[in-house]
């Protein structure tokens, strides 16, 4: 691409995003804007845009990796790959289905009981988890109390 060669690399990663959410399993489409990202951080002085940057690219470069989500004494944890030991229950489902739920806990229950996620165990495992969920005002202050 020659705006690549030219180093207009903002535009690069404009165009792409579009491509991205028009098609996310573009492969090809997500590297490239990974490529864009990384090229913009060693242009930027801010080291909280770089992180961001940083970010975004390693996101669009991650594959469906299996993860788990293990509760343990209040606090949920991320881990690659499966547990070392037996869940209560498992659920099953993408990472888009989860955020979503967790975004929009009224929508939770029929993604949850959705065809494209399976669920092993004591579902009611689940609903205690849920319960002990906070939910959280989106606008809160940054600057004043």
């Amino acid at each position: 691409m020659k705006v690549i060669k030219k180093g207009e690399y903002r535009w690069v990663a404009e165009e792409l995003k579009h491509v991205v959410f028009a098609n996310p399993e573009n492969q090809d489409a997500r590297n490239l804007q990974a490529d864009a990202f990384e090229q913009i951080v060693y242009q930027i002085e801010s080291a909280i845009w770089r992180n961001l940057y940083l970010v975004g690219a390693k996101e669009l470069r991650d594959t469906k990796k299996p993860s788990t989500d293990l509760l343990k004494n209040g606090v949920l944890h991320y881990k690659e790959n499966k547990p070392e030991t037996e869940a209560d229950f498992t659920l099953t489902l993408s990472k888009q289905k989860f955020v979503g739920g967790l975004t929009e806990p009224e929508k939770f229950r029929s993604i949850v009981m959705g065809n494209e996620v399976t669920r092993e165990g004591n579902i009611f495992r689940l609903r205690e988890l849920l319960e002990d969920v906070e939910k959280f005002n989106p606008n809160w202050n940054i600057v004043t109390p």
